[in-house]
């Protein structure tokens, strides 16, 4: 970079500027664009960036032509730069210049600052716009540096067609890999900020947001705010372009024209890295993207190596559950299926409109995906035995799990007099369980006893899909403890709730198992569990509570 036409280039950039500005009111001088990255034409001009102090006209293009090449000069002042630096004040229109390779030639120390504060919120604003998406997912996510660098390249070619040639030379041209390596150290080194604030962890090579950040994100981001935000911004961008006075708007037009011509040449052979391939879960069969979108028998033939013939899937479950068993016996092999469906998933419409104004589901897809990978792994972390995940299919919302082999609480139960004792030590168990889930304060939402697996003496959880933190663990009890009534009868569901409710009360809160009791919970049961088993299982839950 150094070289002897580089430094030629830096004199020139000197003595233009200070045809312009006074030299003592100069914070900081940059050399970018074509010239910089390695791509320049003969016809190429220089460009610069210069941040003055008490700039009065804010903003504006200074063409030099008294110099070879010819010198284009983008002045700002020092206070708007910062604005567009922190709150893309200007649509970014001068801060997103230093997404690309420059040279600063003054003002090193100012621009590595503004450099850090820049990729430090735009790592924050690409991540919340995954939390929007991707939920409680997000915690899960591995992501790599170039990641930030893509989706940002990505969306500000979108937002300006003619950048996307500029950013394919940058990447493609004979300066690529130190193009590159230069971009993304900023991104690093915003990254390394993070972790040190607690925002984020570093887990070798990649990055993952921490869970109380995409909790905090989740309560305050709105979908329709975010894109208004974007829409905004845009806006910003064209008005400056126009205001700082490079072009007017033929001339907008005839620059996009020719640079879209230019980029449709190189775009045959290639295009922007796609951002998706840099995004990754950690599954027990390693780390795998995040956004790969294998069906069922693509994941099969990559991890097995087996054909379609060679394997059966087969519906499991109720009727209105989507979920599948997917049985390999060449590898003497199970895998359970799951599908998300959204507004056709009938059970959770109903669920919704019986309990609104007392417990509130989580309706779409997405949600509930989420929602469930998020708290699989939390679980298995803390030791509970919960499936494997095996693969995530996130786009066509398809989760592949471990297939635990076992009965499920509510099934042994309803066989209770063939072996009565394994039936109340596992009832004991899972109220013990549910007790160690509410101390991580977790609510499990949908707590069935259909939803707790007996297998090899162990109690498995599964079904997590409406858990979440901070919620309504008296809503988990009484369900639990009313619920099975409508199988079990009168007497069974006594002794269900006896054995139960002791698991709970060796690690659990006796006053939430009292809230358990509230007249709301059992007014919505009553119509699936008979009134005077509701009565009976409540006498019971008095009786433990005064104990």
């Amino acid at each position: 970079m150094f070289n002897d036409k580089f430094k030629n280039l830096i004199d020139i950039a000197l003595k233009a500027s200070e045809k312009i500005i006074d030299k003592n009111l100069i914070v900081a001088l940059c050399l970018y664009g074509s010239h910089v990255s390695g791509y320049a034409s003969p016809e190429s001009d220089l460009d610069v960036i210069l941040i003055a102090k008490n700039f009065n006209q804010k903003i504006k293009y200074f063409y030099i032509r008294d110099f070879t090449p010819i010198v284009s000069i983008l002045v700002i002042d020092e206070k708007l730069f910062e604005q567009d630096v922190e709150q893309a004040y200007l649509g970014e229109f001068v801060a997103g210049r230093l997404f690309t390779p420059y040279y600063v030639i003054y003002g090193k120390e100012y621009i590595n600052e503004m450099d850090l504060r820049l990729k430090r919120r735009t790592i924050l604003e690409l991540t919340e716009n995954l939390i929007l998406e991707r939920k409680l997912l997000s915690t899960e996510l591995l992501i790599k540096p170039e990641y930030f660098l893509f989706e940002k390249l990505r969306r500000r070619a979108a937002a300006y067609p003619p950048a996307k040639y500029s950013y394919l030379k940058i990447l493609y041209g004979i300066n690529g890999e130190k193009n590159l390596e230069f971009m993304l150290n900023g991104f690093k080194i915003a990254l390394d900020k993070l972790v040190s604030e607690k925002l984020f962890e570093k887990i070798n090579n990649f990055y993952s947001p921490k869970k109380e950040l995409v909790l905090k994100m989740l309560k305050d981001l709105k979908t329709p705010v975010k894109v208004m935000e974007e829409g905004e911004r845009i806006i910003k961008m064209y008005l400056t372009h126009g205001f700082a006075g490079r072009l007017n708007p033929r001339l907008i037009l005839e620059e996009a024209y020719s640079k879209i011509k230019r980029s449709i040449k190189i775009g045959f052979e290639k295009d922007l890295p796609d951002p998706e391939n840099y995004l990754f879960i950690n599954t027990s069969l390693g780390f795998q993207p995040a956004g790969i979108e294998w069906s069922i028998t693509e994941f099969v033939n990559k991890f097995y190596g087996i054909s379609k013939k060679d394997f059966k899937i087969e519906k499991i479950g109720s009727l209105f559950n989507s979920t599948y068993l997917l049985n390999i016996p060449i590898k003497n092999k199970k895998i359970f299926v799951k599908k998300y469906l959204n507004w056709t998933d009938f059970k959770w419409i109903v669920a919704w409109m019986w309990t609104i104004g007392v417990r509130n589901f989580d309706i779409l897809a997405s949600d509930r995906m989420a929602n469930e990978i998020h708290f699989i792994n939390t679980l298995k972390k803390e030791d509970f035995n919960v499936p494997s995940i095996l693969h995530i299919n996130w786009k066509r919302k398809l989760l592949f799990e471990e297939y635990i082999q076992g009965i499920d609480l509510l099934s042994l139960w309803k066989n209770y007099e063939k072996n009565s004792k394994e039936c109340e030590e596992a009832a004991f168990k899972t109220g013990l369980n549910i007790a160690k889930v509410h101390k991580l304060n977790i609510a499990i939402g949908d707590c069935k006893a259909e939803n707790f697996l007996l297998s090899n003496s162990k109690i498995y959880l599964t079904d997590l899909e409406q858990a979440e933190f901070n919620g309504d663990k008296a809503w988990d009890l009484a369900e639990m403890l009313f619920y099975p009534g409508h199988y079990l009868g009168t007497k069974k569901s006594i002794i269900f709730a006896s054995s139960l409710i002791d698991g709970y009360l060796k690690e659990g809160d006796k006053e939430i198992l009292a809230s358990s009791m509230k007249l709301s919970y059992s007014r919505l049961l009553v119509p699936w569990t008979p009134p005077w088993i509701i009565k009976e299982v409540q006498k019971i839950v008095y009786e433990k509570i005064k104990k």
